[in-house]
């Protein structure tokens, strides 16, 4: 967690020397690391925590332990970046490793997509490696969180009892849509584009999240964000159909920030009560404090992609930008606010039990 959190931190600091505003530490490592901290030093290193933790096994804590030093060597100025991305392929590599004794646990559909996610993240972290610039492996990255996610969401139709395989099928589209650009990037994207789109409405309509929507409270904070984390991504599908592959420009700021901020942050923030107590294995007390980061988030986005990159202003791209980073600044001082320690050992040997940590993640989701 404490590469994860310096990860999170050195990648906000990329984000506002990007947006040329000012930004406490002034090194151009930050700023062109920028989406790989983000993506796979903070989310990679916390996803493969969370797997280590399903898992319930000691070696399984080497990954991301891994991950968080590839993340601290990135950033040391006298050591080259490629040992700190060579770090975090590795990662990325033992985090498929965790992946087998989940799959063996449940042989669903659910693991095999989380499976492709990690493959995608696998392939992002050696391209960049390899010297790879950071715009062209923007898809693998994304692919790597989208399956993710799908792959988590998709474990609720255990509990609704249905067997849909249209998630499934789309994912797979998802796939071969990124192995198709990288033989022909114009039809590969807008294909991608085009499933994004499509998945962004399956998810909208089957999340079993929209019935928090009418419960109001925890629930429906979790189903309204949810639900725009979906539209977000149907946006950035939408882009991708329309363009085909971005590597600049305005279209790339709208279609990078839709996926990793709109779907990818709007998806955490949603969690955050829920996932972060079952990883750290606290207890994290619900308040309505957690709209104040989620009302931050959605409304810069608005402003960010709808004003400054849709009408071309650049200063509503830089005021946008500058509060999405406040947004998730906030979203950490309220977890860390309101995180308690749990107090009955009954219920603390139970969490950390192998056995319950799946059915702990189920409840979750």
């Amino acid at each position: 967690m404490v590469g994860a959190g310096v990860s999170l931190l050195a990648g906000l600091d990329g984000a506002l020397l990007l947006l040329g505003v000012w930004s406490p530490v002034m090194s151009s490592r930050l700023s062109d690391w920028h989406g790989p901290l983000m993506v796979l030093g903070f989310v990679g290193t916390v996803i493969c925590l969370e797997r280590a933790v399903a898992v319930g096994k000691k070696p399984a804590y080497l990954v991301p332990l891994v991950s968080g030093l590839g993340v601290i060597v990135l950033l040391v100025p006298v050591a080259s970046p490629r040992i700190g991305l060579a770090l975090l392929t590795l990662a990325q590599l033992g985090l498929l490793g965790i992946y087998v004794p989940l799959w063996k646990r449940s042989h669903d559909d659910a693991t095999v997509i989380q499976i492709a996610g990690a493959l995608c993240a696998a392939g992002a972290a050696a391209l960049l490696t390899s010297g790879v610039d950071v715009p062209d492996v923007v898809g693998w990255l994304a692919c790597y969180l989208i399956l993710t996610i799908c792959g988590e969401r998709l474990e609720l139709s255990r509990l609704t009892m249905i067997r849909n395989r249209a998630l499934p099928a789309l994912c797979l589209t998802v796939v071969a849509a990124l192995l198709v650009a990288i033989a022909n990037p114009q039809i590969g994207y807008r294909v991608l584009g085009l499933t994004l789109v499509a998945l962004a409405g399956w998810l909208c309509r089957h999340d079993v999240a929209r019935g928090g929507l009418k419960r109001g409270g925890q629930a429906g904070y979790i189903g309204l964000l949810l639900m725009i984390g979906y539209l977000w991504l149907g946006l950035a599908g939408l882009i991708w159909t329309v363009t085909g592959p971005l590597t600049s420009g305005r279209g790339y700021d709208a279609v990078v920030h839709s996926v990793f901020l709109g779907f990818v942050m709007g998806m955490i923030l949603g969690h955050a009560p829920i996932i972060l107590p079952a990883v750290l294995k606290t207890r994290l007390d619900w308040t309505t404090w957690f709209w104040l980061p989620a009302f931050l988030l959605e409304s810069s986005l608005l402003v960010r992609i709808g004003i400054g990159d849709a009408l071309d202003r650049p200063a509503a791209v830089q005021a946008g930008g500058a509060v999405n980073v406040v947004s998730l600044l906030t979203l950490v001082a309220v977890v860390a606010t309101h995180v308690r320690s749990r107090t009955r050992p009954k219920a603390h040997l139970k969490a950390a039990s192998p056995h319950a940590a799946l059915p702990t993640r189920r409840d979750h989701a």
